[in-house]
């Protein structure tokens, strides 16, 4: 075995103290990348390049030299080093002519690391270098007033800049656009989700002049603003040439499926929890969001469904004083986006800060979202981005417990095996409908846990759920069902019906859900949810129709037969309560620990892509999967330290 060190493309000798220098693969949770890292130091002498970098170092302190290494084994040669060094980073002995340098990865060491907070303007048509780079597009967007009875668009539009693009726009500015950015999860977003930011001044006024416009932020700031929001991370990939890129994805993706390679029979395996990620509580919304507690804007106070700063606490007796926080500086509040365009137009006091907007990138236009009252004004800002939203995109360790007001104010209620009502018949290329009718699903059984009906909100005579307080409130339908269809081109199953009354019994809205269905003979299962924003007073109920729809020219018949069922409220904003985020067995939040000569191409898989997973056995049949949370590797020798991460559910 041997090695090959280039030296900005020329060949010199192995450096000094060479044996013991490590490349790793780190996840970095508060920047949110997954990267390959060398973290120590070596030294050159005059045969291996110490001249030839001291001549650029005296021509440009700010020099930067590439750096590679190989191992060679016959006809198989690994890469084993791929950077930079950075000539001020370097300390010169001057009576040995040595260097102990260190070196930065290709992709966000030198290019990234050392630049994450410089100042950046979308507009910029230079990089920090003085090289000429592409500015970012402005997009004219019309915005719209929230408390317009039909959300009409408002005159003139603003100019706002594509996130993502700003994300590439940032690189180029930092990296002389040498350092690519991709993401399929954005490019996938439907038309209507896509990001825009803008100044608060632009929001307000529309002024198209260019300081209207112009915006500044650095690297960090526009990456976790929203990585936060959308739980996102970026991983160092490699092309097909070996050049290294960015890719901006979800968290989830961050753990491939496939793994890389299985570990057998490993020796002091070391178990234990990580417990830096044990939160004690979370903390979410705007840093800066306006609570509407006097209803002076569209969107009323409710725990979650809004965007001010809430916190929560972890359920659990194990967890310690670790906090996360999911907060943002920038102002996706619709609250405070309806303060700048209509209630406090005059205003400046939101001019320098920077909004998110969510938009579609179709029709150019701020996205309307009746997630307040469903299908029905006000309409609203950035749905994407509610409180509710960004807790759902996270594999919590536990529940998250938020206790206000009246916490046992949810009930669940279950009914048993219904029986058959009999054949229905579809018409031809239609549906037909068939109640069930109140008296045919009761939900009595509020005893057997996990049924509960603690304050009595749930009246089994009248089987309806009347709302203690003010709030927001979802419903679950579930039912298990049992076809029997005349086969091809049916399609039938039970879909639930749920109803808004007020106290005077007058109806306010319907939410009609599917709970099962299927196209063949079989048992079947479903959820149907519904959710309203209810007035203490008002109560809700649930209607079961079942159905059979024909796709021909021919009718279609199907006898519908209900196992069981239940009915409860999966959420209430303001009546407090339980709400589960995630299977906390799902949390990953198990470590693993141990030492092994990994050969370099094991390693190379990990190094091409470091989102594959990892596979551990202790003894046979002990497979546990994992994923790196930190490794690293002797260049030398192959000895790799590797800290796995896993779900809890490998203990």
């Amino acid at each position: 075995m041997s090695y090959e060190i280039y030296l900005n493309g020329s060949l010199v000798a192995s450096p000094k103290d060479w044996d013991g220098y490590e490349q790793e693969i780190v996840r970095d949770y508060k920047k949110r990348f997954l990267r390959i890292a060398y973290p120590g130091t070596f030294t050159l002498t005059n045969e291996s390049g110490a001249p030839a970098l001291r001549a650029l170092f005296e021509a440009d302190i700010c020099t930067i030299v590439r750096f590679e290494a190989y191992e060679v084994c016959g006809s198989r040669r690994y890469q084993i080093v791929n950077g930079y060094v950075v000539a001020t980073d370097c300390e010169w002995n001057i009576n040995d002519c040595t260097v102990e340098i260190e070196v930065q990865d290709d992709a966000i060491g030198a290019r990234v690391d050392n630049n994450v907070r410089i100042p950046v303007s979308p507009m910029a048509d230079k990089s920090k270098n003085g090289t000429a780079i592409t500015p970012c597009q402005f997009l004219d967007i019309e915005v719209f007033d929230p408390s317009d009875p039909v959300g009409d668009y408002l005159s003139p539009t603003r100019r706002m800049f594509d996130w993502l693009e700003a994300m590439e726009h940032c690189l180029r500015y930092m990296t002389d656009s040498n350092v690519e950015v991709v993401s399929e999860w954005y490019d996938d977003l439907p038309v209507s989700q896509k990001i825009a930011i803008c100044n608060g001044y632009q929001l307000r006024t529309g002024d198209t002049s260019d300081n209207a416009q112009r915006l500044t932020y650095d690297f960090n700031t526009i990456w976790l603003e929203v990585a936060k929001r959308y739980n996102l991370w970026i991983s160092v990939r490699r092309n097909d040439a070996g050049d290294s890129y960015l890719a901006i994805e979800p968290e989830a993706t961050m753990f491939s499926d496939t793994r890389a390679f299985d570990l057998l029979h490993q020796y002091d395996l070391i178990q234990s929890i990580d417990i830096e990620q044990m939160y004690s509580s979370v903390v979410v919304g705007d840093e800066e969001g306006i609570q509407n507690l006097d209803l002076q804007y569209s969107l009323p106070y409710l725990v979650l469904q809004g965007f001010s700063e809430e916190r929560f606490h972890f359920q659990g007796v194990c967890n310690v004083d670790e906090v996360l926080d999911l907060t943002g500086k920038w102002h996706a509040d619709t609250n405070t986006i309806e303060k700048v365009l209509v209630v406090d137009p005059t205003s400046d006091d939101y001019d320098k800060d920077t909004f998110l907007i969510q938009y579609n990138s179709y029709s150019l236009q701020a996205t309307k979202g009746a997630y307040l009252q469903p299908l029905t004004n006000p309409y609203l800002y950035n749905e994407e981005m509610l409180n509710v939203n960004i807790l759902n995109r996270y594999t919590l360790p536990s529940d998250v417990g938020a206790y206000y007001n009246s916490q046992d104010s949810g009930f669940r209620a279950s009914g048993g095996a219904s029986g058959g009502w009999g054949v229905i018949t579809s018409p031809s290329f239609g549906c037909f409908y068939f109640p069930f009718g109140v008296g045919g699903l009761i939900a009595n059984d509020v005893t057997t846990p996990p049924n509960n009906n603690a304050d009595g909100n749930w009246d089994i005579a009248l089987q309806r759920f009347t709302a203690p307080v003010q709030g927001y409130y979802e419903f679950g339908a579930y039912v298990e069902i049992t076809l029997d269809t005349t086969g091809l081109n049916t399609q039938a199953g039970v879909r639930v019906t749920f109803s808004r009354y007020n106290s005077s019994n007058v109806l306010l809205g319907t939410v009609v859900s599917g709970a099962a269905e299927g196209f063949i003979n079989g048992t079947y299962q479903g959820v149907a949810t519904g959710a309203f924003v209810l007035d203490a007073g008002d109560y809700v109920t649930r209607t079961y129709e079942r159905y059979v729809c024909s796709g021909t020219g021919s009718p279609r018949t199907a006898t519908i037969q209900v196992l069981g069922h239940y009915t409860e409220t999966i959420f209430i904003a303001a009546g407090g309560g339980v709400l589960t985020s995630v299977d906390p067995t799902a949390a990953r939040i198990v470590k693993y620990e141990f030492d092994r000569i990994m050969p370099i191409s094991q390693w190379q898989e990990l190094v091409n892509d470091p989102r594959l997973g990892v596979g551990v056995t202790h003894t046979a049949n002990s497979l546990r999967e994992c994923h790196i949370m930190k490794a690293n590797r002797d260049v030398v020798s192959g000895k790799t330290r590797f800290t796995l991460i896993a779900k809890r559910s490998t203990i």
